[in-house]
């Protein structure tokens, strides 16, 4: 399955990542590519996430402190937001 990363999403990746960056370039390189190994498995995989209660939204961890926020609508995987786990983000404010 095809996977797009929505504009908000990948503009919380560069924010999560010019953070680790400031304090630890190599880790911010780790976590980038363990983004993406996320990303390929959770486009070849789409149900592995878990469904928000109240929403048609899926989510899937990466590295216990962020969460990947996503829809699969067909024909394509919606990669909506990436979200630290300490902002309890609820999906709200996404579109329909």
């Amino acid at each position: 399955m095809s996977a797009v990363i929505t504009p908000q999403a990948r503009q919380d990746l560069v924010e999560i990542l010019r953070r680790i960056q400031d304090d630890n370039p190599l880790a911010a390189e780790k976590m980038a590519e363990e983004f993406i190994k996320k990303f390929r498995l959770l486009s070849a995989f789409p149900g592995i996430g878990t469904a928000q209660k109240n929403s048609d939204l899926g989510v899937l961890p990466v590295k216990h402190n962020y969460r990947v926020h996503y829809r699969v609508p067909p024909p394509e995987l919606r990669i909506e937001r990436v979200v630290h786990v300490a902002r309890n983000w609820s999906g709200e404010g996404l579109p329909a």
